[in-house]
C-alpha cells in the first residue's frame, strides 16, 4: 500500500482527494479498520501529524472520527 498510496500535500483541499484515494486503498486490498489510521499516519503532512498529536487517543485512534475531525 505504501507505494500506491499518494502524500498528503499542503494545501487543505488536497486532504480530499488523500483521502478518497486512502479509502480506494483500503478497498482494494481489504485493509480491516484497526489498521487505517497505523497506514496513513505516514502519508500525512506535517500540519496534520502535529493536529493528531493534539487529539484525544480515542478519535485519533479511529479512521472515521480521524478523517472527521481532519475535515473540520
Amino acid at each position: 500500500m505504501r507505494a500506491s498510496a499518494i502524500r498528503m500535500g499542503a494545501d487543505p483541499i488536497e486532504l480530499i482527494y488523500f483521502l478518497r484515494n486512502c479509502e480506494q486503498l483500503f478497498a482494494i486490498y481489504d485493509v480491516p479498520a484497526s489498521l487505517q489510521v497505523i497506514l496513513i499516519r505516514p502519508s500525512l503532512n506535517d500540519r496534520a501529524r502535529i493536529y493528531l498529536t493534539k487529539l484525544d487517543p480515542q478519535v485519533s485512534g479511529d479512521y472515521m472520527q480521524l478523517t472527521d475531525a481532519l475535515l473540520q
